[in-house]
C-alpha cells in the first residue's frame, strides 16, 4: 500500500504523464545584408501584453476570451525574446554591431532609440495577429516619430507548431517594417 501512495504521489506531481511541449520564436531569419550607415541603435525591452507574461501558449477562442494550451509553453520571457529577435534581426540585415539593447552602460549615446509596444499577438480562429505601434528617437536631434503596425498572419493549421510559426513570420513582418523606417 505504501509504495501504491508513492507511486501515485509521483504521477501526480508529474502531471499524469503528460508531458510539456516548449517553443521559442526562431533564430534570425536569413536576410541579405543591407549595408548601412554606421548607425547605433539602442533597443528597448519590448513591451507586451500581460497575457504573454504567462508561459503558455495563449490563443483567443472569442473576442474578449484568452485561453492557454495546456502542456505547450513558451521557452523563455517573451518580452527578452522579442527583444533579442529585433536586435539580432536589424544586426543581420544592416551587417553593424551597433544595434544593443538600451539603456546599456557605456558613455556613448545611440544615434537613435527604438521603443515597440506589441498591444496584440495571439492567434484567434485561422490567423495569427500582431498589432504594435513603435517610436525611433533621434538621440542627437530629439525628433521622434511614431508608427503603427498590425499584419494578421494566416495558420497551416491548429497545432502549436504551426501557431508559433505563424508567429515568427508577424515578428519578421514587424521588423521589416521598422528597418524600412530607419
Amino acid at each position: 500500500m505504501k509504495r501504491f501512495l508513492t507511486l501515485a504521489t509521483v504521477a501526480i506531481l508529474n502531471g499524469c504523464g503528460a508531458t510539456s511541449s516548449y517553443f521559442i520564436l526562431s533564430n534570425v531569419h536569413n536576410t541579405s545584408a543591407i549595408k548601412h550607415s554606421n548607425i547605433s541603435v539602442g533597443v528597448e525591452k519590448v513591451e507586451v501584453p500581460k497575457y504573454l507574461f504567462k508561459r503558455e501558449l495563449a490563443t483567443l477562442s472569442s473576442n474578449n476570451q484568452v485561453e492557454f494550451i495546456p502542456n505547450v509553453q513558451w521557452a523563455e520571457d517573451m518580452d527578452e525574446a522579442l527583444t533579442r529577435r529585433v536586435i539580432g534581426s536589424l544586426q543581420k540585415r544592416w551587417h553593424n554591431p551597433n544595434i544593443s539593447s538600451y539603456p546599456w552602460g557605456v558613455d556613448k549615446q545611440p544615434t537613435a532609440i527604438l521603443h515597440i509596444n506589441i498591444t496584440k499577438f495571439i492567434a484567434q480562429n485561422s490567423k495569427v495577429y500582431l498589432d504594435a505601434t513603435y517610436r525611433i528617437t533621434n538621440t542627437k536631434t530629439s525628433y521622434s516619430k511614431s508608427y503603427m503596425f498590425d499584419t494578421q498572419v494566416a495558420l497551416q493549421d491548429s497545432k502549436p507548431a504551426s501557431i508559433v510559426s505563424s508567429m515568427d513570420k508577424a515578428v519578421e513582418r514587424l521588423i521589416n517594417d521598422i528597418a524600412r523606417r530607419m
